[in-house]
């Protein structure tokens, strides 16, 4: 609910704009008028009240607010202004320099905010669209790329003979065999967006890459070899993502 005050005798015989507001199809918009000034034997007077339709053309702006580095990968922050029918949703993309494929990372979320994980060597850059609720859509925005964070908060230097903290020493093998049915996901990321299929027992997959996000375990791997299938969306050979840690385990 929105409260505006109006003076009612310095507008008196003219219309006033009580504002510009979105209804979407389910709203039974109203209107309610009260007396603000406390003062008795005084008359309230509104003659008529009108809704003037408008009709949202205009895409929304946005654009890439800020890359943070964090111990295992970054955090995005993202925005968008549309002064008329507001914000629906976001899409991201994100890439790996030099690589010139974009990638969905995060498809209509309202999200304005999330982390993603990465190894120190890797330069990912993001891109960002969003759409209103009028279904105006914005152009991709100007490309930002991680080495600003990189350049603000540099890697650690680390002692190439001892192991990252977050994965131990004999936790190193590739060959992996799926032990819980799960989700294979395009980024170590738990949301319905990053959701690439399923995996089922027994599948095979080759671990390609570890990292520790929020003090849980993705693996970065590629399926070799796949059972019967166990559910509709079973994932097929060759398909590469990030898995649980909770899902592999060794042959």
């Amino acid at each position: 609910m929105n409260t505006v005050t109006i003076d009612q005798q310095a507008n008196a015989g003219q219309w006033v704009s009580l504002g510009r507001y979105f209804f979407g199809a389910r709203f039974d918009p109203t209107v309610e008028i009260t007396d603000q000034t406390d003062e008795d034997n005084r008359t309230i007077r509104v003659d008529a009240l009108a809704w003037l339709p408008e009709q949202d053309t205009t895409p929304p702006v946005v654009s890439i607010q800020g890359i943070t580095r964090l111990e295992n990968g970054y955090r995005i922050a993202w925005s968008g202004e549309d002064d008329q029918s507001g914000i629906a949703r976001y899409d991201l993309e994100v890439r790996r320099l030099p690589s010139p494929t974009w990638r969905p990372w995060l498809s209509a979320t309202t999200r304005t905010e999330a982390v993603i994980a990465a190894a120190d060597s890797d330069i990912l850059a993001f891109r960002i669209r969003a759409r209103d609720r009028s279904g105006n859509e914005s152009v991709w925005s100007a490309m930002v790329d991680t080495s600003i964070a990189i350049a603000e908060n540099p890697p650690a230097v680390v002692d190439p003979a001892q192991p990252p903290a977050a994965v131990a020493a004999n936790d190193q093998w590739t060959d992996g065999v799926i032990t819980n049915g799960g989700n294979l996901r395009l980024e170590p990321y738990l949301v319905a967006e990053t959701v690439i299929a399923q995996v089922c027992p027994g599948d095979r997959v080759t671990v390609l890459e570890r990292q520790v996000l929020d003090n849980h375990t993705w693996l970065r791997v590629r399926v070799n070899r796949t059972v019967a299938d166990c559910v509709a969306d079973h994932v097929a050979t060759a398909t590469e993502g990030w898995l649980s840690h909770t899902l592999v385990g060794q042959p």
